[in-house]
């Protein structure tokens, strides 16, 4: 939504999450604020914590919306194409990869769809991500400059974290 949609409450810790990220990644913050109001957006409609969404993006592609990788895996959440075509399809299909709205909100419905499946966060980022990633996400996500969780949501977290032990 645009900037005049937030409260000032919501545009305050927009900007500073904004800030840190950009400092991070070396990005452009009005371009990391943009994000960051989006996956906010996409993360209340798909009932997924935006900083999730935030954190794979800053994990899987450094928020750079053109990255690809070796194994063609593309955009901001790294979405590979030819294993998502019916969820880019409504967006104009392979080509809307690269568009960040796009990208954001196929790369949501891809984790809730992995969390359906196995109920489980670290499952489900395993299977979003590759193995070595998962813990540098979990640890992005649970972040305390990143955090603003309840006490709930953060015993949850660590829940689910622990019960899935890589091997």
């Amino acid at each position: 939504p645009p900037i005049a949609a937030l409260s000032p409450a919501d545009e305050s810790r927009y900007r500073v999450l904004s800030e840190y990220l950009a400092q991070r990644y070396r990005v452009s913050q009005q371009v990391i604020f943009d994000l960051v109001t989006l996956a906010h957006r996409v993360g209340r409609q798909h009932k997924l914590d935006p900083l999730l969404i935030i954190a794979v993006m800053g994990i899987e592609s450094s928020f750079n919306p053109i990255a690809e990788s070796r194994v063609g895996a593309k955009g901001l959440m790294q979405v590979i194409p030819q294993y998502h075509p019916e969820k880019l399809r409504p967006f104009g299909g392979e080509k809307a990869v690269f568009d960040p709205a796009a990208n954001i909100v196929v790369g949501a419905q891809i984790l809730k769809e992995y969390l359906r499946r196995t109920g489980n966060l670290g499952l489900a980022l395993q299977m979003y991500t590759e193995r070595q990633r998962l813990h540098r996400v979990l640890a992005r996500w649970s972040a305390p400059s990143l955090r603003a969780k309840s006490a709930a949501g953060r015993t949850a977290l660590a829940s689910n974290a622990g019960s899935t032990r890589m091997r």
